[in-house]
């Protein structure tokens, strides 16, 4: 083994084990090489750990609220999420779960969040960007990234995600789907949910703000549209 392989390999250790201590900034060997960027982006995210974790402490919390500061690491984890589909886990917990999803994803739901949020970052190359918003407007994984911002009363990040591509056809799905979703009634007492997804309407639409007819649009119940439905427990 060459001397240039074992400190590759100490830096791949290092990477992981200085990252997860939350202080600013990582080492420069990983913001400056991009297949240890990708490394650290594996490491982070390929076991599941990410989705569930419970709470604030944990080191990968730590770690993803820190990817989308450096151009390697952020374009590595955008290209791993759409690469490995990172969001069906999400996609599996609000249809198995759908009462408890917000209780079992809070911290998940953060790193959802932030996703979202890093789409808008300069540092994200355009192409990578364009491969992750493929993916995230397939119907199911967009309904259960903007279940995710609405339960967290992210209405901003939400129209943000709106304006990104305002006609997809995806988007007439997530609001049918929308529109049959029971909420659990608690959160209700802690978002307008109805502003939020008026508002919503409102980008799609090109108005630009919320309107009356839109919130009655959301309030009102079709009893004949298809609920969503928990057909078993998942297997993972």
């Amino acid at each position: 083994m060459t001397v240039a392989t074992t400190t590759s390999k100490q830096n791949r250790g290092a990477a992981f084990t200085v990252s997860n201590i939350p202080s600013f900034p990582l080492p420069p060997f990983i913001c400056q090489d991009s297949d240890l960027a990708a490394e650290v982006v594996r490491l982070t995210f390929e076991d599941g750990t990410w989705a569930t974790f419970d709470h604030p402490s944990n080191p990968v919390y730590a770690l993803v609220r820190r990817l989308f500061h450096f151009p390697p690491i952020v374009n590595e984890a955008f290209k791993y999420a759409a690469a490995e589909r990172l969001f069906d886990r999400v996609v599996e917990m609000l249809r198995y779960h759908p009462d408890d999803f917000y209780d079992r994803l809070y911290y998940p739901l953060c790193t959802v969040q932030t996703f979202v949020t890093g789409l808008a970052s300069s540092r994200l190359d355009p192409q990578v960007s364009q491969r992750f918003l493929r993916y995230l407007h397939e119907p199911d994984v967009l309904f259960a990234v903007c279940a995710t911002l609405v339960v967290r009363g992210l209405g901003g990040a939400l129209r943000d995600l709106a304006r990104l591509c305002p006609d997809d056809p995806a988007w007439p799905v997530c609001l049918r789907r929308f529109r049959s979703y029971a909420y659990p009634a608690w959160l209700s007492d802690h978002h307008n949910i109805l502003g939020i997804l008026a508002d919503l309407i409102a980008v799609l639409e090109g108005v630009g703000r919320s309107s009356s007819s839109a919130t009655d649009r959301i309030a009102q119940r079709d009893d004949n549209s298809p609920k969503d439905t928990v057909p078993g427990p998942p297997r993972f």
